[in-house]
């Protein structure tokens, strides 16, 4: 073995161990690295035996990636040896093809993208080289059909970005160009979308007048007859009847969803895309927002810098803007999200390390940060016990029918449950959101907060894992138990569920920081952990943070 194939093959393999290795990313690296052995069809130019020890490695790696939304494999991840010996390796592979680069990070126009198509249906290859990237061909093919189109949205003027850090007015903006447009043009059919059914919600609620607002699956008519498999291969036979489509939290949705949302456009239909390009993207594969934000001409972008949910020279804004000065290309540690700390700290960020999640200090702050919701779901539940509450046409609840001050009290107990949060990378292990759920509640039932250690306890924070429209819930929003039941916010205000009627809920004392993109909380707990196959990242820190309105108190593991 070659001084350049052995370092190859531990780089690959380092960053095999950062990542989720499942059953298929390990078949499929096994299927290719034996079909490369074989000679024929499925060799490469060097000898098998110079290729066994690395081929399914990187094979493996680049699909194990799309389990966290990545689609590729970058160069820059390897050592500059390593990379030649690649590039080298790779040149004559029957099984993987290199198909060049991008020009200026632009799609290619029309004829040269059909072109290109062609030829690579013609030579069809498992996995792709493309600008110094390394794809499995079914989602490189997806991504240049996404950025031609998106392109050609852009050219024709009916293309529109906005971004900008939380709380910097994109919702208000956005809703201010809806209200020009509809002066304009009064006739004008406008749609609100958005990835996930707490986003939905949120947009109900600042955009109240508004009638055509869903989830993006919803809008697409995806379920039932329709797949989103459908849509990605072909233009919808039924184009959405919207002149105006306008996609709220887009760094969310993935290279499926936005094929099949332009496969649905009409031919002169615009779209709107608003979202913060420096946030976590989607969870399913691609990051569409955020590449699209780096390469679409100025005309058609517009950046909000103001920021008004927390100042930007305190501690919480100086480190959200100076974790983007982080080098993108090199991996983020707990000590470096340290070092990017404004010192000295003022009041609205502290530091603290712990040995484990039963520490005291981070256990007390749970217990201070939930003693308001509880006390206050626990006096309502005693003050409704015994009395009867109906839900009136307009969705108010009442006591008797007559009491609408009821009404504002439940509000005024789903306010509170914004007051604190925790939230960690991870939804398994010892410091994933399940695991912390289970100790905070035995936690504070210990300190008779809660009247029991497990199940639905009155006063216990919840979150919907389900959209079910005819409740008017959506996946991840939040609500309270009271009682035998269960307090949401709905498009129509607070509304109380029967909790045998609920769909999914889990407890939600603590979070994983994608469950909490859209929302804010006035404290914020955030866990520094990392995994062999959830490293930290710019945007996870960064979109964790920024869910801060008020004090952010961030917690290192000792090692």
């Amino acid at each position: 073995m070659t001084d350049a194939k052995r370092s190859l093959y531990h780089e690959l393999l380092a960053l095999s161990e950062r990542e989720t290795i499942r059953q298929l990313d390990t078949a499929l690296g096994r299927f290719v690295e034996e079909a490369s052995t074989k000679g024929g069809a499925g060799a490469c130019a060097q000898d098998s035996t110079q290729r066994e020890t690395w081929v399914h490695l990187l094979v493996q790696l680049v699909s194990a990636r799309l389990g966290r939304g990545e689609i590729s494999l970058h160069f820059y991840e390897l050592s500059a040896a390593s990379g030649g010996y690649l590039l080298q390796a790779l040149a004559d592979c029957v099984w993987l093809k290199n198909e060049g680069s991008s020009q200026g990070g632009r799609a290619e126009q029309g004829s040269q993208a059909e072109e290109r198509n062609a030829a690579a249906l013609q030579q069809a290859t498992p996995l792709v080289l493309y600008n110094k990237q390394i794809y499995l061909r079914r989602f490189w093919q997806l991504e240049m059909e996404v950025n031609q189109q998106l392109q050609e949205l852009e050219e024709s003027k009916r293309l529109r970005v906005i971004t900008g850090p939380p709380g910097s007015g994109k919702t208000t903006r956005l809703k201010t160009i809806i209200e020009e447009k509809l002066v304009t043009n009064p006739s004008l059919r406008v749609a609100l979308a958005a990835p996930t059914g707490k986003a939905v919600h949120r947009l109900q609620q600042v955009l109240p007048g508004q009638a055509n607002i869903s989830t993006l699956h919803r809008l697409l008519g995806i379920g039932g007859q329709r797949s989103l498999s459908s849509l990605v291969r072909q233009a919808n036979a039924q184009p959405l009847a919207f002149d105006l489509i306008v996609v709220d939290e887009a760094s969310m949705m993935g290279l499926e969803l936005a094929r099949a949302l332009l496969n649905s456009l009409l031919p002169q239909a615009e779209l709107l895309l608003v979202g913060d390009a420096n946030q976590l993207p989607s969870v399913e594969p691609g990051q569409v927002f955020g590449s699209l934000c780096k390469r679409i001409g100025a005309e058609s972008i517009e950046y909000l810098q103001t920021q008004y949910r927390f100042k930007l020279n305190s501690a919480i804004g100086l480190l959200a803007k100076n974790l983007q000065s982080h080098n993108a290309q090199a991996p983020l540690s707990i000590a470096d999200v340290f070092s990017y700390l404004a010192t000295p700290l003022d009041k609205t960020v502290q530091c603290i390390t712990i040995e484990s999640t039963t520490d005291t200090r981070l256990v007390e702050q749970v217990a201070e940060g939930r003693l308001q919701l509880i006390t206050m779901a626990t006096a309502m539940a005693t003050a409704m016990r015994g009395e009867p509450w109906v839900r009136g046409a307009d969705g108010a609840i009442t006591r008797d029918g007559q009491d609408p001050s009821l009404q504002a009290a439940l509000a005024n107990l789903l306010d509170r449950l914004d007051d604190a949060m925790v939230l960690t990378p991870f939804r398994e292990g010892p410091m994933g959101s399940i695991a912390l759920n289970g100790l905070f509640q035995r936690a504070l039932h210990r300190r008779g907060l809660l009247v029991s250690a497990a199940g639905y306890a009155t006063g216990l924070p919840v979150i919907c894992l389900e959209n079910d429209y005819d409740l008017d819930l959506m996946n991840g929003s939040l609500g309270v138990v009271v009682a035998d039941m269960c307090l949401f916010n709905s498009s129509h205000g607070p509304r109380l569920i029967a909790l045998q009627q609920c769909p999914s809920l889990e407890p939600a004392l603590a979070l994983t920081v994608h469950k909490a993109q859209g929302s804010e909380f006035n404290n914020l707990i955030f866990l520094l952990a990392e995994s062999s196959g959830n490293p930290l990242s710019i945007p996870l820190v960064y979109t964790a943070i920024t869910r801060a309105r008020n004090t952010l108190t961030l917690v290192a593991t000792q090692t």
